[in-house]
């Protein structure tokens, strides 16, 4: 991996001078808040950190005003940093720092972030943010029992204003439909070589692409050999299987590079793990009449790709598919008119995508062939990770996402890594 990337993009910012005093820190918090810090204190709520097992401090700081503010302290810990590093988790720090500025102008909703640390050569990240734990919650929530990720939890306790899923997931994509907006076919892009799949997209990398889709091969020979001993409790469904053995047959480099050559296949900034989880829901005042804001998280994975890719992530990973068919066509036609700049609430200044160049039927289109193929990627890789039962729930979120878009061995697409 680190084979694609020069010295100068290696690493972003200072590196973070210890825990024992953060002096280091309070001219950064001073230049984005404006007023002199006069102390820093720590409580530890570790084991929050997501795919990098980071470790996570909260940090309360008080102003020479004596106002106060929280902040979070995300770290990856020394045991973490070759896993961190093997999947470039440092990204997300180059992404507060040098994509977040513009997309925060156009009205995409992120954290604010006052200090940003990564290097891809060792796996280290350190980013402190506002701390969003009061006033929102993690909008998974919102979607039910249904999702593993909310399995055991007291949802009625948690959830104290409910908010429909479906205008949850209309905010939501409003928001991302402003990101891919901002950087659609945007060259600048690939400058940016801490970028997954920028590398891919340039031709280059070809042994890390294959090495990607080759895992999921490789855990998909570990399933089915647990299948043939019968000791695998999952119901795998026929038509699943089919589409997913194609599908894991169509791996080409060379025809990966000709559909990202393709001039009338847009691509553009992803978030990369879009789902209800890595969002939070900022509830919104009484007397505002709104019922609250989405405030993306967790851009580990960001990269280059398709947009609408992104909403089918989404939607499998926790909408039931019985409240899918009913919402999914608006869903996808408000994202579109907020993409495209057509829709009502859209901003007169904000970035758009020219619709005689981007039509309806290409994006939704393009959320069918990416959802089909992300998740068929995801499918062995969870098998191998997760209980059985939870790999049941994805194997059947994803098997009635074939079949309600009409997706079959033939024309399924290759995976999506």
């Amino acid at each position: 991996i680190m084979s694609h990337f020069e010295a100068s993009t290696v690493v972003i910012g200072d590196v973070p001078a210890g825990l024992e005093s953060f002096e280091w820190l309070m001219p950064s918090i001073e230049q984005v808040t404006g007023k002199v810090v006069k102390s820093v204190s720590v409580d530890d709520f570790s084991g929050q950190g997501g795919l990098s097992s980071a470790t996570m401090l909260k940090l309360n700081v008080v102003f020479a005003d004596d106002s106060k503010i929280k902040y979070v302290y995300k770290t990856v810990p020394q045991s973490s940093e070759g896993n961190s590093k093997n999947l470039g988790l440092p990204r997300e720090s180059f992404f507060y720092k040098l994509l977040a500025p513009t997309l925060l102008q156009q009205g995409v909703t992120l954290p604010v972030v006052v200090y940003s640390y990564g290097d891809m050569s060792t796996g280290s990240k350190t980013i402190v943010l506002e701390d969003l734990s009061e006033g929102c919650i993690q909008s998974g929530y919102f979607f039910g029992p249904g999702s593993p990720l909310n399995w055991g939890k007291d949802l009625d306790a948690i959830v104290t204003t409910k908010i429909p899923v479906e205008l949850v997931a209309r905010d939501t994509f409003r928001k991302i439909a402003s990101l891919h907006a901002t950087y659609w076919k945007d060259e600048s892009l690939l400058q940016h070589k801490w970028l997954r799949a920028q590398a891919w997209r340039k031709g280059e990398g070809k042994d890390t692409w294959m090495d990607a889709q080759n895992y999921t091969v490789g855990r998909w020979a570990l399933v089915k050999e647990k299948i043939d001993e019968g000791t695998c409790s999952i119901v795998w469904d026929a038509h699943l299987l089919a589409c997913l053995e194609a599908c894991l047959q169509k791996i080409s480099w060379e025809d990966y590079q000709a559909d990202v050559n393709d001039v009338t296949k847009p691509w553009t900034l992803v978030h990369g793990d879009f789902h209800p989880a890595n969002i939070l829901w900022r509830y919104g005042s009484p007397e505002s009449g709104v019922p609250g804001t989405p405030v993306l998280l967790d851009f580990e994975l960001v990269g280059v790709g398709n947009g609408p890719q992104d909403l089918a992530q989404y939607l499998i990973s926790h909408m039931d598919p019985a409240a899918r068919r009913v919402h999914e066509e608006q869903l996808l036609q408000d994202y579109y008119a907020h993409l495209t700049g057509t829709g009502e609430a859209c901003s007169a200044g904000a970035k758009h995508v020219d619709p005689s160049t981007y039509s309806y039927a290409q994006c939704k289109a393009d959320y069918v062939a990416g959802g089909t193929g992300r998740w068929l990627w995801f499918v062995p890789v969870l098998a191998t990770m997760c209980p059985d039962k939870m790999t049941q729930y994805f194997h059947d979120q994803t098997l009635q996402f074939l079949l309600d878009h009409g997706v079959t061995p033939e024309n399924v697409p290759m995976p999506r890594v």
